[in-house]
């Protein structure tokens, strides 16, 4: 149960029936946003790694998660091993197995030089839209598989130029590697 009350919510009841459920964070502080979504974000993904059948299941639906400023909530082994844990965190491995159980989890963020590279890894579809930030623009080339100081400085140069709307997006759901190449 969430808030660790008998009469709390239970997830279940949080994601509701083949509803639409949108948490904001309204004024609360960036440290406790951080803490609370990144439960209740864990949270959904432990309840569908552990009910029967899934999100797959005939009485269950499968799910759609977006977390929006991803880079102030998931965290990865990145940021973690500088305080000396080790290991993939919950978030890294949701990232890595959620599909298979019928969760289907979205991150965006304006600043992917702030998400923990070992995120970005895990991310089975990138997008990467009009950037103007040098240290952003550098960690999208790397994780779309380009060499950020040699190979195709044309994107590079593309970035901050991008038409709002237009997206380079790459899929590493793949076993094709012609299939794998950023479009």
């Amino acid at each position: 149960k969430l808030y660790c009350q008998t009469d709390g919510m239970s997830i279940d009841e949080l994601l509701g029936d083949d509803d639409v459920v949108v948490l904001e964070s309204g004024k609360i502080q960036s440290n406790n946003m951080a803490f609370l979504f990144g439960f209740i974000t864990a949270s959904i993904y432990m309840y569908a790694k552990y009910c029967p059948g899934n999100f797959l299941a005939d009485d269950q639906y499968e799910t759609l998660l977006v977390v929006e400023e991803a880079n102030r909530v998931l965290t990865g082994e990145s940021q973690a091993g500088e305080s000396g844990i080790q290991g993939q965190s919950i978030f890294e491995e949701m990232l890595d197995q959620a599909a298979g159980l019928g969760l289907f989890v979205f991150s965006i963020t304006q600043q992917p030089s702030k998400m923990p590279t070992s995120i970005l890894a895990n991310s089975g579809l990138l997008f990467a839209g009009r950037m103007t930030i040098d240290a952003d623009i550098e960690i999208m080339l790397t994780a779309l598989g380009r060499d950020t100081k040699f190979d195709d400085r044309q994107i590079k140069k593309f970035f901050p130029k991008s038409p709002t709307g237009w997206f380079i997006c790459k899929s590493s759901r793949t076993f094709d590697y012609k299939e794998s190449e950023a479009v």
